[in-house]
């Protein structure tokens, strides 16, 4: 597998519900710096970004 391939696959599993759920896959997918400035329930609405552990 390329890496390309790879980091693909890896930006997939962030979209699956059993991982997006689990605390420990996000942990390990996700920067200690991650910002999710597309958060559905937050982004434009009252101008909090929601950081890696409030995903979770």
């Amino acid at each position: 597998m390329s890496l390309k391939e790879h980091i693909l696959q890896l930006e997939k599993s962030l979209l699956e519900p059993s991982t997006r759920s689990d605390q420990a896959k996000l942990g390990a997918l996700l920067a200690e710096s991650f910002l999710n400035s597309a958060h559905r329930e937050t982004s434009g609405i009252n101008g909090n970004i929601p950081d890696r552990a409030a995903l979770g």
